[in-house]
């Protein structure tokens, strides 16, 4: 399956400083059927942390192309409370599993605000390593949901939190905005974006 690597960073300032995040990159890889994609996401953690502050990851989808310059950087997301909505993915090391929804800002996930949509995951820690795998409706059944089309770009990115970093909030590790699409190849139903590891 191709692999794409992505470099993440932040910019949450504390005292004229930007917070330092530990997680440095993700890898993601992409297969779907006529009815949902799975995501498999892995990156590099030196601790396993499933309490509070807890390890977390979140890919969020953006399919009007065009809201990408309102919405910004994820880096900067939310920039107000009155900022635009995403389409959220997002899987804690404390909860028994994934969930999906659209919303303001990702700490209503993160503290249980809001619960979403379950969405089937799985996930391992093993040698210093997190690997979560997603499976996600290419049609969600939410009104403001990001449907999913083969050969339809779109943008999606990607948030990391190390707990034992005490990454929580808009303290976390983000990723660019990248092209997204689905396609059909000799390897199967896949997805690509820039970067791709064949």
């Amino acid at each position: 399956i191709p692999r794409t690597d992505l470099r993440l960073s932040s910019i949450v300032y504390k005292e004229g400083e930007i917070q330092p995040t530990a997680i440095a990159a993700i890898s993601a890889q992409a297969v779907y059927t006529e009815e949902a994609i799975l995501l498999r996401l892995s990156w590099h953690d030196p601790t396993e942390s499933k309490t509070a502050p807890f390890d977390a990851v979140s890919f969020a989808l953006l399919a009007d192309r065009h809201l990408k310059w309102h919405v910004g950087s994820l880096r900067s997301w939310p920039s107000s409370k009155e900022g635009p909505t995403l389409d959220l993915s997002y899987w804690a090391a404390s909860q028994p599993t994934a969930r999906e929804a659209v919303v303001k800002d990702a700490a209503v996930l993160e503290t249980g605000q809001e619960q979403g949509h379950p969405l089937e995951s799985q996930a391992s820690y093993l040698d210093g390593e997190w690997m979560v795998v997603m499976k996600r409706p290419l049609h969600p059944e939410m009104a403001d949901g990001v449907h999913l089309e083969p050969g339809k770009p779109i943008f999606i990115g990607f948030m990391v939190w190390d707990g034992g970093n005490e990454e929580q909030g808009r303290r976390r590790a983000n990723s660019n905005w990248v092209n997204f699409v689905l396609r059909s190849t000799s390897l199967g139903r896949t997805a690509d974006s820039p970067g791709t590891r064949r």
